[in-house]
Protein backbone atom coordinates (compact mmCIF):
# COMPACT_ATOMS: atom_id res chain seq x y z
CA UNK A 1 0.00 0.00 0.00
CA UNK A 2 1.35 3.27 -1.25
CA UNK A 3 0.19 7.04 0.87
CA UNK A 4 0.72 10.14 -0.76
CA UNK A 5 0.14 13.26 0.35
CA UNK A 6 -1.09 16.37 -1.72
CA UNK A 7 -1.60 19.57 -0.35
CA UNK A 8 -2.31 23.46 -1.99
CA UNK A 9 -0.66 26.37 -0.69
CA UNK A 10 -2.12 27.83 2.67
CA UNK A 11 -4.69 30.75 2.49
CA UNK A 12 -4.05 33.52 5.10
CA UNK A 13 -7.99 33.90 6.96
CA UNK A 14 -7.11 36.21 9.24
CA UNK A 15 -4.47 38.14 10.29
CA UNK A 16 -3.91 41.24 12.98
CA UNK A 17 -1.33 43.09 15.12
CA UNK A 18 -1.97 44.02 18.15
CA UNK A 19 0.44 45.71 21.12
CA UNK A 20 2.36 43.51 23.94
CA UNK A 21 0.85 45.53 26.51
CA UNK A 22 -2.66 44.80 25.00
CA UNK A 23 -1.61 40.70 24.50
CA UNK A 24 -1.56 40.61 28.54
CA UNK A 25 -4.42 38.29 29.10
CA UNK A 26 -3.64 36.02 25.37
CA UNK A 27 -1.29 33.01 26.21
CA UNK A 28 0.68 32.12 23.34
CA UNK A 29 2.54 28.90 23.30
CA UNK A 30 4.68 28.26 20.21
CA UNK A 31 5.38 24.84 19.80
CA UNK A 32 7.80 24.72 16.87
CA UNK A 33 9.21 21.24 15.56
CA UNK A 34 12.47 21.05 16.36
CA UNK A 35 13.56 20.07 12.35
CA UNK A 36 11.97 23.50 11.87
CA UNK A 37 14.04 25.41 14.64
CA UNK A 38 17.58 23.53 13.50
CA UNK A 39 16.85 25.20 10.60
CA UNK A 40 17.99 28.65 11.55
CA UNK A 41 21.24 29.42 13.29
CA UNK A 42 20.21 31.24 16.16
CA UNK A 43 17.55 30.23 18.79
CA UNK A 44 14.10 31.74 17.48
CA UNK A 45 12.90 34.79 19.74
CA UNK A 46 9.10 33.96 21.40
CA UNK A 47 8.94 36.35 23.46
CA UNK A 48 9.20 40.20 24.41
CA UNK A 49 8.68 42.82 22.07
CA UNK A 50 6.47 45.64 21.58
CA UNK A 51 3.82 44.22 19.04
CA UNK A 52 2.53 40.67 18.13
CA UNK A 53 1.10 39.12 14.54
CA UNK A 54 -1.72 36.74 14.81
CA UNK A 55 -2.17 34.50 11.96
CA UNK A 56 -4.53 32.07 11.14
CA UNK A 57 -3.84 29.58 8.06
CA UNK A 58 -5.77 27.64 5.93
CA UNK A 59 -4.52 24.52 4.04
CA UNK A 60 -6.40 22.34 1.84
CA UNK A 61 -4.95 18.58 1.90
CA UNK A 62 -5.89 15.00 0.46
CA UNK A 63 -4.88 12.02 1.90
CA UNK A 64 -4.90 9.20 -0.88
CA UNK A 65 -3.95 5.46 -0.13
CA UNK A 66 -3.15 3.24 -3.00
CA UNK A 67 -2.51 -0.41 -3.99
CA UNK A 68 -2.55 -3.00 -6.70
CA UNK A 69 -6.10 -4.61 -7.14
CA UNK A 70 -7.38 -6.83 -9.83
CA UNK A 71 -10.65 -5.58 -10.50
CA UNK A 72 -12.96 -4.50 -13.48
CA UNK A 73 -14.59 -0.76 -12.55
CA UNK A 74 -16.74 1.25 -15.04
CA UNK A 75 -15.46 4.69 -15.40
CA UNK A 76 -17.50 7.22 -14.03
CA UNK A 77 -17.58 10.90 -13.40
CA UNK A 78 -17.84 11.71 -10.12
CA UNK A 79 -18.90 14.66 -8.25
CA UNK A 80 -18.45 16.38 -4.96
CA UNK A 81 -21.41 17.69 -2.90
CA UNK A 82 -20.87 21.72 -2.65
CA UNK A 83 -21.18 23.20 0.83
CA UNK A 84 -23.75 26.25 1.15
CA UNK A 85 -21.88 29.17 1.31
CA UNK A 86 -24.10 31.61 2.90
CA UNK A 87 -27.79 32.02 3.77
CA UNK A 88 -28.12 35.36 3.04
CA UNK A 89 -27.72 37.22 -0.11
CA UNK A 90 -25.65 40.31 0.77
CA UNK A 91 -22.91 38.06 1.97
CA UNK A 92 -22.14 37.00 5.29
CA UNK A 93 -19.91 38.24 8.16
CA UNK A 94 -18.09 35.84 9.76
CA UNK A 95 -15.55 36.89 12.28
CA UNK A 96 -14.17 33.32 13.25
CA UNK A 97 -11.50 32.56 10.50
CA UNK A 98 -12.23 28.62 11.08
CA UNK A 99 -15.80 29.07 10.06
CA UNK A 100 -14.71 31.29 6.93
CA UNK A 101 -12.56 28.19 6.16
CA UNK A 102 -15.09 25.71 6.66
CA UNK A 103 -17.78 27.17 3.94
CA UNK A 104 -15.12 27.61 1.57
CA UNK A 105 -15.82 24.78 -0.99
CA UNK A 106 -13.06 21.97 -1.74
CA UNK A 107 -11.04 22.68 -4.75
CA UNK A 108 -11.29 19.15 -6.26
CA UNK A 109 -10.30 20.50 -9.59
CA UNK A 110 -6.33 21.25 -8.45
CA UNK A 111 -6.54 17.73 -6.67
CA UNK A 112 -7.59 15.90 -9.80
CA UNK A 113 -5.79 14.59 -12.51
CA UNK A 114 -7.40 15.64 -15.76
CA UNK A 115 -3.88 16.66 -17.49
CA UNK A 116 -2.79 12.97 -17.30
CA UNK A 117 -6.17 11.67 -18.99
CA UNK A 118 -6.03 14.31 -21.85
CA UNK A 119 -2.24 13.76 -22.09
CA UNK A 120 -3.14 9.89 -22.78
CA UNK A 121 -6.70 11.01 -25.23
CA UNK A 122 -4.29 12.76 -27.32
CA UNK A 123 -1.57 10.42 -27.54
CA UNK A 124 -3.83 7.57 -28.18
CA UNK A 125 -5.22 9.65 -31.10
CA UNK A 126 -2.03 10.31 -32.69
CA UNK A 127 -1.28 6.08 -32.86
CA UNK A 128 -4.37 5.78 -35.12
CA UNK A 129 -4.13 8.28 -37.46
Amino acid sequence: MVSTVEVLDPMVLSSKVRDAADCTGDTVTAQIPTGICSLYDEELVLSGGQRRLFVTLGQFSLVRLERDAQLVIPVLDYSIPSKECCDSAGGCAVEDPCEMFSRIPFPAQQFSPRSCDEKKETDETSRTC
